[in-house]
């Protein structure tokens, strides 16, 4: 009994040292508390909900800029951010419409977000030592630009509109500190717009409304102050 007594003491001992060791070694916690200022790109994807012409499949890649501001309070940080982005996102479909044949085309051209966000930083964890995971949501605006081509019986007649779309966001993210106060990040946001209507004039004198939804994924790099 006394012998193994002394080599589970001897045991506790070895893991005291080995935990101390590993924390001797453990990255000083990260204080996400300033002002920054970063860049991003994105890839979208999504639907465009037209009237009387259905659901048109979106999708394309976007770049832009963001900044903002985070508050460490102990085990929670809470911040606020805006952004903006040049937008690829577009839409092609060749819907039956008014009893013709037709092309109706829709492209997001920029669009922006002003959000809250509430984190938990993870320091002391292996692994991900130092990432912070965080909730986002608020507000959502976007300038789309739609064209509807209309071709009967040889005819081509050709028309244009564009509007701003205002909306709600939501989403998450993880973002690691890189060092020299820069910081990475990964973002999923969920974007819904609501509808417009468009000055594309049908047979039936209605203008066409249009309302979209978004996806995105989003990498950016934030510097820190």
């Amino acid at each position: 009994m006394r012998n193994l007594g002394g080599k589970l003491a001897g045991s506790g001992a070895a893991l005291v040292a080995v935990f101390a060791g590993a924390n001797a070694f453990a990255q000083t916690p990260h204080n996400w508390t300033g002002f920054y200022v970063g860049m991003h790109g994105d890839y979208s994807w999504g639907n465009s909900h037209a009237e009387q012409a259905g659901k048109l499949k979106t999708h394309g890649a976007g770049a832009g800029l963001q900044a903002g501001y985070n508050w460490q309070l102990s085990s929670i940080v809470v911040g606020a951010e805006i952004d903006g982005t040049l937008s690829g996102q577009n839409s092609k479909a060749d819907p039956f419409f008014d009893g013709k044949n037709a092309t109706l085309k829709t492209r997001e051209r920029w669009s922006g977000t002003a959000r809250l966000k509430v984190g938990l930083p993870l320091g002391g964890v292996p692994v991900v030592d130092n990432m912070l995971l965080y909730g986002t949501g608020g507000v959502a605006y976007g300038h789309w630009k739609t064209v509807l081509q209309e071709i009967d019986f040889g005819g081509n007649a050709q028309q244009s509109d564009a509007q701003n779309h205002l909306g709600w966001v939501a989403g998450a993210g993880m973002e690691v500190p890189l060092g020299s106060g820069l910081s990475a990040k990964l973002e999923y946001l969920r974007i819904q717009y609501g509808k417009q209507k468009y000055d594309l004039t049908t047979d039936s004198g209605d203008r066409l409304g249009i309302d979209d939804d978004v996806n995105t994924v989003r990498l950016g790099v934030n510097l820190r102050f």
